[in-house]
C-alpha cells in the first residue's frame, strides 16, 4: 500500500497537498502496518516540507519516527526517496528522536546516520501522481490496444467526440499531448498493469 504510493507519487510529482492527503489516509487506515504508517508519515513530511510548512513537516517526522521506534525498524526511512530521507533526518535532529530510534535499533546515533548515508534508493526522486477515473483507466487500456479512435468509440458505445474529450482529460492528467506519449508514461509508471489487474479482479468477482 505505502510502496504503491511511493511508486506512483515520488517525489510527490509536484502535487504536494494531494500527496499529504493520500499519505495521511494510509496512516489512518486500520489495515496499515506500523512500517506502512511510518512510510506514509515520512512522505507527508516531505510534502509539507516542499510546501514550506515547517511545523506540519516536523509533526509528520515525529509520527514517522515514533512508528519506526515502535517497530524497531529503519525500513520506512530507507524506502523514502533520497531527497525526502535527507530532509527527514535533518528535521529529526530538531525532534530529539534520533537517539530513541538509534537505541531501538541497538545503534549509536553516529552509526544510524552512517547507515542512512550509505543507503541506496528504492524509489526515484521524480515521478507522477495520476488520478484517473475508472472510465479513463478503461479508455487508456483501449488506447493501448492499438485500435483507431473510431473503433474504440464503437466498442465503448460512445461518439468519437466523446472519446476525444475522455482522451483529452487523460492527456492533461498525464501531462502529455499525444497517444504515443500517454502510453509511454502509462507503461513506465505501471498504469496499464494496474488497470489490467483491476479489470481481472472485477471479472473474477462477477463469476
Amino acid at each position: 500500500m505505502a510502496a504503491r504510493l511511493l511508486r506512483t507519487t515520488t517525489p510527490i510529482g509536484g502535487r504536494f497537498a494531494r500527496t499529504a492527503v493520500l499519505s495521511q489516509a494510509i496512516a489512518a487506515d486500520d489495515r496499515a502496518t506500523s512500517p506502512e504508517r511510518a512510510t506514509a508519515h515520512g512522505l507527508a513530511a516531505a510534502a509539507y516540507d516542499a510546501e514550506g510548512d515547517h511545523d506540519a513537516a516536523l509533526e509528520q517526522v515525529k509520527l514517522c519516527l515514533s512508528w519506526c521506534i515502535a517497530s524497531a525498524t529503519l525500513l520506512p526511512v530507507a524506502l523514502l526517496p533520497r531527497s525526502a530521507r535527507e530532509r527527514l533526518l535533518h528535521h529529526a535532529t530538531e525532534t530529539k528522536m534520533l537517539q530513541p530510534l538509534a537505541s531501538a535499533l541497538h545503534l549509536s546515533v553516529a552509526e544510524l546516520l552512517a547507515r542512512c548515508a550509505a543507503l541506496g534508493q528504492c524509489f526515484p526522486d521524480t515521478g507522477v501522481l495520476v488520478d484517473l477515473t475508472k472510465r479513463e483507466g478503461f479508455v487508456l487500456h483501449m488506447l493501448d490496444s492499438g485500435l483507431p479512435q473510431t473503433e474504440i468509440a464503437a466498442q465503448l458505445n460512445v461518439s468519437v467526440s466523446t472519446l476525444k474529450k475522455q482522451t483529452g482529460s487523460i492527456y492533461r492528467k498525464l501531462g502529455v499531448g499525444s497517444r504515443r506519449e500517454a502510453l509511454h508514461i502509462a507503461h513506465v509508471h505501471g498504469l496499464i498493469d494496474g488497470i489490467q489487474a483491476a479489470q481481472a479482479t472485477q471479472s473474477g468477482q462477477r463469476r
